[in-house]
């Protein structure tokens, strides 16, 4: 249940940014003919708060602006928003099939081994020699 919750608070920015997306689109008129249009990061950025773009601007390397900034700010700002939410997810994908952090026993790739390999990797950890069956 954290998980979720974790999950649905790093998505909050993309959720603010389609709510605004939506706001503009329809107001208060409610003509839902009219297509939704998502917005730039950008565009947000330049409209709400000017004077830190420009600072921005003249602050950062005309090279690095192109080739790193200028991208990101190309792109929609729900997709920007939804990176955070992307790499969560992506990280508990890899602790749960690797076994790893709170997983730690009970990963993926541990259920797909038989419990008898388990229990004897475990009883050869214990020992420090490995278990042999005697005839009788």
């Amino acid at each position: 249940m954290r998980y979720i919750v974790l999950a649905l608070f790093l998505a909050l920015p993309a959720l603010a940014a389609l709510g605004h997306d939506i706001w503009l689109a329809y107001g208060k008129e409610f003509d839902y003919t009219k297509p939704i249009r998502l917005s730039n990061l950008g565009w947000l950025w330049q409209v709400y708060h000017g004077e830190t773009y420009e600072w921005a601007r003249e602050n950062i390397n005309p090279d690095s602006w192109k080739n790193l900034v200028e991208p990101l700010l190309l792109q929609k700002s729900v997709i920007v928003g939804l990176f955070p939410v992307a790499i969560y997810v992506a990280f508990k994908a890899v602790t749960w099939i690797f076994g790893l952090g709170e997983f730690q026993g009970r990963g993926l790739l541990l259920n797909r081994l038989p419990r008898k390999t388990i229990a004897r990797e475990e009883a050869v950890a214990r020992n420090k020699r490995a278990f042999k069956y005697s005839r009788k």
